[in-house]
């Protein structure tokens, strides 16, 4: 399979694109209903579009079981900020907006210019010039139209193509909101689970790992790098940067300086001179990385210590075994690509759960864990988020070797190189029903 038949630079470099999609990832703790999650794209489309309203319809039925269109959100863009809107406004499906409701339908983008109908579709329709319809549908089913009026630039119906990771994220939670309240409680507790397995997995970096917050204050490190300066995690949390990488000029850090240019997602390499807790100064190659975590903008810093390079090579290496060693322990299946998705490295627990054999998942044998019917779309989703920095979920059933059916949670992580361009990813394999049992256990 050609990975690069899913590739779109727009919408990799498109940062505010990203931080959208992360609003609605972290806000699914807060959302209590379809309808709140509708509102809270219409208000992010509003921004990125530049539109001065967008609206959002879902197809209804009254007591004669007649097609109506009813608006579910509104959305208004001022200088200041946007604003959510009353949502009164029921729209007919009459001679002028059949149109729509055959497009709304078909799940087909639409570039509007009739008066008429921009009349008939917004209080304010005579207005604008034009407008854009971007239906969003779930696998066949139709979930919400949005309407787009007034943007800075005229719409083009390409558009659309930007905001597929968008109307991706809003499937995805729409569809844990719509879960029932035991498996809500499972994905939740499930996810915390995985992010302290991937936490785990930050610990067992064979690379030194910094981890600051925005104003440059130390999040934490990993213990590759409490190794190699000599100091403890504890003696570093919430102090400056420059207590271990030096300020030569105040306020004026050579980070700072260098992350004022920077999108979330994009890497900077840099070379970098830190102190160890003896005040040894080390020189360091970095590849530094703007990220979000928790709804927080937070700076990663990967390094390779360079000072020794032989030295060095050994310390990975003994650091690499140690991770395949401990990763041997956790109860999860885990798999290592390279950057064609061929597979680099995977345990013992990977193979156990699907019933393979180490070699039926080289290359990119691997992908099919998944059946025919659903490996296209899973696949072109997974591309899709890594492309634009995200972690990756999937939880359904498949079929092992030995035609046992499973229901299983698959998520991915992006990785980097020291250029901070994408080199592959990290996935992890659970059987859910293994999760339950160990809870009741």
């Amino acid at each position: 399979m050609d990975i690069q038949f899913f590739e779109s630079n727009a919408r990799r470099q498109d940062s505010s694109l990203r931080v959208a999609v992360d609003r609605i990832h972290n806000k699914l703790q807060h959302l209590q209903s379809e309808k709140q999650l509708i509102q809270l794209v219409t208000e992010l489309l509003c921004e990125l579009s530049e539109s001065r309203h967008v609206l959002a319809f879902k197809l209804s039925f009254d007591d004669q079981r007649t097609p109506y269109f009813e608006r579910i959100a509104a959305a208004e863009s001022t200088a200041l900020s946007t604003q959510p809107l009353p949502c009164t406004q029921h729209l007919a499906i009459n001679t002028r907006t059949k149109p729509l409701y055959k497009a709304y339908v078909a799940n087909c983008p639409t570039v509007l210019h009739e008066a008429e109908l921009l009349t008939e579709i917004h209080p304010h329709g005579e207005e604008n010039q034009q407008a854009m319809m971007l239906p969003v549908h779930d696998v066949e089913k139709p979930i919400a139209m949005f309407m787009l009026f007034d943007a800075k630039s005229p719409y083009h119906i390409n558009q659309i193509v930007r905001y597929i990771p968008l109307f991706n994220a809003l499937n995805h939670v729409r569809r844990l909101l719509k879960a029932s309240p035991i498996n809500a409680h499972k994905l939740t507790k499930l996810e915390q689970s995985f992010k302290q397995n991937y936490s785990l997995l930050e610990t067992l970096s064979p690379n030194p790992i910094l981890i600051l917050k925005k104003d440059l204050s130390i999040a934490r490190i990993n213990p590759s790098l409490e190794a190699l300066l000599g100091f403890d995690n504890s003696q570093l949390v919430n102090e400056h940067i420059s207590k271990i990488i030096p300020e030569h000029h105040k306020h004026q850090h050579k980070l700072r300086i260098a992350l004022s240019f920077q999108h979330i997602g994009q890497a900077n390499k840099q070379h970098i001179t830190i102190n160890t807790a003896e005040s040894v100064p080390l020189n360091l190659s970095c590849s530094i990385v703007k990220i979000m975590e928790a709804g927080e903008v937070r700076i990663l810093i990967l390094m390779l210590d360079q000072h020794d390079d032989h030295s060095v090579q050994q310390r990975y290496e003994l650091e690499l075994a140690r991770f395949k060693a401990l990763s041997e322990l956790v109860p999860i299946g885990i798999l290592q690509t390279d950057e064609n998705w061929h597979t680099r490295y995977v345990n013992n627990k990977w193979l156990e759960t699907l019933g393979v054999e180490r070699q039926d998942v080289n290359k990119l044998n691997w992908t099919q864990l998944f059946s025919t019917e659903q490996a296209e779309s899973i696949l072109a989703n997974l591309y899709e988020s890594l492309n634009c920095h995200q972690t990756f979920e999937f939880e359904g059933s498949i079929f092992t070797n030995y035609e046992k059916e499973l229901w299983i949670h698959f998520e991915a992580r992006p990785l980097f190189d020291m250029q901070g361009n994408l080199s592959g990813f990290i996935a992890s394999i659970v059987d859910t029903l293994f999760i339950i049992i160990l809870k009741n256990v």
